[in-house]
């Protein structure tokens, strides 16, 4: 019996929590979304703004000349780069060269000690 009472009470405390009310869910929501509201039309006015504004900003002739100089120079970095890398690579194919006729000639000099 006091399972059944104690059963019957709680089905009664779980029916009887109420839901929020509509009115009292949209009197918590309507600030929110009036500000979402206000963010929007924000975010529109300058998307729209961004939509108008050049894609690129024009040159004087002073920034065309100095851009000019500063891209050449960039290419003669480049070449320079370019002939340091190569003579790199020949100076190492030179060392190899080097250290294998070094080698050959210490065991040619081994051999002869050993007569």
């Amino acid at each position: 019996m006091k399972r059944i009472l104690f059963l019957g009470m709680a089905a009664l405390l779980l029916t009887a929590s109420g839901c929020a009310t509509k009115t009292f869910v949209l009197e918590q929501t309507d600030p929110l979304n009036k500000k979402v509201g206000d963010l929007e039309s924000r975010m529109s006015a300058i998307e729209s703004r961004l939509d108008h504004m050049p894609t690129t900003l024009p040159l004087s002739s002073a920034d065309k000349e100095m851009l000019q100089k500063a891209t050449e120079a960039a290419q003669k970095a480049q070449n320079s780069a370019d002939m340091a890398a190569e003579s790199a690579k020949k100076a190492e194919t030179a060392a190899n060269e080097a250290e294998t006729a070094a080698k050959k000639g210490e065991k040619v000099l081994q051999l002869e000690q050993k007569k």
